[in-house]
């Protein structure tokens, strides 16, 4: 896979989200583990503008595929409520950010959809 996806995941860490490569081994499984980490850094004085994720599934439909499925959003925990920004001011943000380093993106604007990413694939200039 394309060296800047690492560093496009770098650059959303010191950016405030929670952003995990191959996390967990689905949505579901990631979507947990991410709720229950903000939590924790909002109870200890942290900001979390959100999360951006892909899961153990989502890489291996790019090993057959070579598009990959962006996961992002605010999280929605019991204790705290909804963390995090706009969903669709998140998606914004990550799509900039990955077309920042040259890797090829393709979202509709949607929130409810995920970002498509095609990392062996330069953006056209």
């Amino acid at each position: 896979m394309n060296n800047n996806l690492s560093l496009v995941f770098k650059e959303l860490r010191k950016r405030g989200f929670l952003a995990r490569q191959n996390f967990k081994c689905c949505g579901n499984c990631a979507g947990y583990a991410l709720t229950n980490e903000a939590v924790v850094k909002v109870g200890a004085g942290k900001t979390v503008r959100g999360s951006v994720f892909y899961h153990r599934q989502d890489r291996q439909h790019f090993e057959h595929s070579g598009k990959l499925m962006i996961r992002y959003g605010s999280l929605d925990s019991n204790e705290l409520g909804v963390i995090g920004e706009d969903t669709t001011k998140i998606g914004q943000e990550v799509v900039a950010v990955f077309e920042t380093h040259g890797i090829k993106v393709q979202w509709n604007g949607d929130s409810s959809q995920c970002i498509e990413v095609f990392p062996n694939e330069h953006r056209a200039q």
